[in-house]
């Protein structure tokens, strides 16, 4: 099964980006690319419908400052793989 927007607890607008059309004509692979709003409090019952839905690496785009700001429970998930590169 496929989701646009995933159905978790904590988060409003996490999705999938699948099935979005690219610029040279194909589309963008359901359960590949995701995008989401604040993460950094997911609820055990999110961490595992991502790590079951197939979500294996997660990039952190917050600055340092926003990370010790606010927990970030993904890490506890061993499973996903979590890179912090700071977008600003």
């Amino acid at each position: 099964m496929y989701y646009q927007r995933l159905p978790l607890e904590t988060t409003y607008n996490t999705r999938d980006l699948g099935g979005i059309p690219t610029k040279n004509g194909q589309i963008v692979t359901w359960k590949k690319l995701f995008r989401s709003d604040d993460v950094s409090r997911l609820s055990a019952s999110d961490r595992r419908f991502l790590k079951e839905y197939g979500v294996g690496v997660a990039i952190d785009l917050r600055s340092r400052r926003e990370r010790e700001e606010t927990n970030y429970t993904l890490e506890e998930e061993t499973s996903i793989e979590t890179y912090h590169v700071p977008f600003m």
